[in-house]
């Protein structure tokens, strides 16, 4: 949790002459020091002056960077911060041009597009439910909701409903995948253009749970979902047909893949880092849940379950690199700007804080 270090006490301050009667004229006190000796006292103060300003520059001046800023490693990791005033953040998602960061949440039903740069508000999208989940399409021009909108993110036109879900589009943009709408063990398959259901994937027995996240492989191989019982089952994404079955003890709430397709992921609890093509455990990190690959990077995000921090690890070594202590409230929702340069996190605080992670790569 987020603390305020204690203020040091202040000094105190000088002591004054217990002797507060003016000097008389003749004394020494009253007479006028030689000009050069006030040109050095001058020049003595501007050098002081010179020497502050160089120093305090490079932490209150303007080398802080928002998160579109050109790139360059700014002053402090802390970049930016979007206040979305009375509205809840349950989900947080980059858009494909790293321009756009889209937030849903559950007391109005609403989807905010907000400007990665500015932190301005570019629009609401108020849809018919609880927005636990987001997807862009890979153009960036379509967002879908776990509410069943689909929705044109320049106009901010809805173009369609579906029954909706934890959803997903596929690399190509074609279909979207949706896991759970019924609160069964079910990912439906839709067709993007005529917003028809295509197919449907069942989990196999026994391992058939209520689904809450689903995920594509950037390469299409897989697609992944998860369930509260602790399944993670994959399919082949062309024919369909259940490729394997991982368990996540204690349950998984999330489920994604690395940019390479190399590797998978799940949290609840722990995040746990898996081999998609023989399901080998790789990694796990204890006490998170939250997570976020580094697009073609070697960072891992994750946020703790025993505070509100985030945390950024090194998938090949298991070794966290630097932790992010600036929110104040749960986390929900860890998503990298496509070029993995910045890190945003969404906050039951009412608030989305956004981190460069180029110091730590």
């Amino acid at each position: 949790m987020t603390s305020t270090p204690a203020a040091s006490p202040p000094g105190k301050p000088p002591t004054e002459p217990a002797n507060d009667v003016k000097p008389s004229p003749g004394s020494s006190r009253w007479h006028s020091a030689p000009w050069w000796a006030s040109v050095g006292s001058i020049a003595g103060v501007l050098g002081l002056i010179i020497a502050l300003g160089t120093w305090l520059f490079p932490l209150f001046g303007t080398t802080q960077q928002h998160a579109g800023a050109p790139s360059g490693s700014p002053a402090r990791p802390f970049v930016d911060v979007i206040n979305t005033g009375s509205a809840d953040v349950w989900t947080t998602v980059f858009s494909p041009d790293g321009k756009t960061i889209a937030t849903g949440g559950g007391n109005d039903w609403t989807v905010r597009l907000w400007n990665s740069v500015t932190g301005e508000l570019i629009r609401p999208l108020v849809g018919a439910a609880v927005v636990e989940y987001i997807a862009f399409s890979p153009d960036g021009n379509t967002i879908v909701t776990g509410a069943g909108d689909i929705w044109h993110t320049s106009t901010g036109a809805r173009v369609g409903r579906f029954s909706g879900g934890a959803v997903a589009f596929s690399p190509d943009g074609k279909t979207i995948a949706a896991a759970g709408s019924a609160f069964d063990d079910v990912v439906r398959i839709w067709d993007v253009d005529s917003i028809k259901q295509i197919s449907t994937l069942n989990v196999p027995a026994p391992n058939d749970t209520e689904l809450n996240f689903t995920a594509f492989s950037p390469d299409r191989k897989f697609l992944a979902a998860c369930g509260y019982e602790g399944t993670i089952q994959l399919w082949d994404s062309t024919t369909n047909k259940p490729v394997r079955t991982l368990k996540h003890p204690g349950g998984a709430y999330e489920v994604a893949f690395s940019t390479d397709g190399r590797l998978g992921s799940s949290g609840g609890g722990t995040v746990r880092v898996w081999d998609p093509t023989n399901g080998e455990l790789v990694r796990s990190f204890a006490d998170t849940q939250q997570f976020a690959f580094q697009p073609n990077g070697p960072l891992i995000a994750t946020a703790s379950t025993k505070d509100f921090s985030v945390q950024l690890w090194n998938v090949s070594s298991g070794r966290m690199v630097h932790s992010f202590q600036d929110h104040t409230d749960a986390i929900a929702g860890l998503t990298f700007s496509p070029d993995g340069r910045i890190l945003a996190a969404g906050s039951r605080d009412h608030s989305v804080r956004l981190w460069s992670v180029t110091p730590y790569v």
